[in-house]
């Protein structure tokens, strides 16, 4: 097991275990658009004010060390923490008209939501939450997929197969079909390869997403797992 959770008195999958420790490390790394300070800041941020609402963080330690970050990145951080089912077009639109970079708001996104998995699964099993490390050294890479456009987003993503070309290929593999929650954040592919491996570790990846006889253990099937998703998807008024 993964030292991140060491102190669990639960069984947990090591694979699960270190997708988590992974995320965790991620979040003080340099990203593409923010550095890591700038990264660690957003998820504390995050933590604070999900904490303040009265969402509750086990162990909740403010990390906020009041790091300068644009005002339409705190605007974004407070909205997809705390109400995520308000966020329209509109709201994406006059960040971005005010200043908000689309490839910042896409990295913003990946690191709360990322941050409110690891954070809600520690609650679950009664843990304290994971306290962030301090942020290394470097700076954000800002490589920009040049096969990125307009699609079935507000943001431009990385079409999947042909039209997405060298970077598809690198961030899906060979394939056709990538569902939307995955290729949502391609236009900042370290955030999607994040959100995917999440998603292939905590529910179901690419490869068996439209696999319905695909389990984990033989006594939670797949039916059993869609409903607890759908269900839980409709207690946080997910879109889908």
């Amino acid at each position: 097991m993964s030292q991140i959770y060491s102190d669990s008195s639960f069984a947990i999958r090591s694979d699960l275990a270190a997708v988590h420790g992974a995320t965790m490390e991620s979040f003080c790394a340099p990203g593409t658009w923010f550095n890591a300070k700038e990264r660690r800041e957003i998820v504390a941020l995050s933590r604070r004010a999900r904490a303040e609402r009265g969402f509750e963080i086990l162990g909740y330690v403010d990390e906020v060390q009041n790091i300068d970050l644009p005002s339409g990145a705190l605007k974004l951080i407070d909205m997809v923490s705390c109400e995520s089912e308000k966020i329209d077009k509109n709201f994406y639109l006059e960040l971005v008209s005010n200043g908000l970079l689309a490839e910042q708001y896409v990295e913003i996104v990946g690191l709360v939501t990322r941050a409110i998995s690891v954070d809600t699964f520690c609650r679950s099993l009664g843990l304290s939450m994971c306290l962030l490390a301090d942020a290394r050294d470097g700076v954000p890479s800002r490589e920009l997929p040049d096969t990125a456009t307009i699609d079935h987003a507000w943001v431009p993503i990385i079409p999947a197969g042909s039209k997405g070309g060298a970077p598809a290929t690198a961030l899906y593999g060979e394939t056709d079909f990538v569902a939307n929650i995955f290729s949502a954040l391609s236009l900042v592919p370290g955030e999607a390869s994040g959100v995917m491996q999440l998603g292939q570790t905590q529910y179901v990846g690419m490869n068996d997403f439209q696999n319905f006889k695909f389990f984990r253990d033989e006594n939670f099937s797949r039916a059993q797992l869609e409903l607890v998703a759908a269900r839980i998807s409709a207690l946080n008024n997910c879109f889908y």
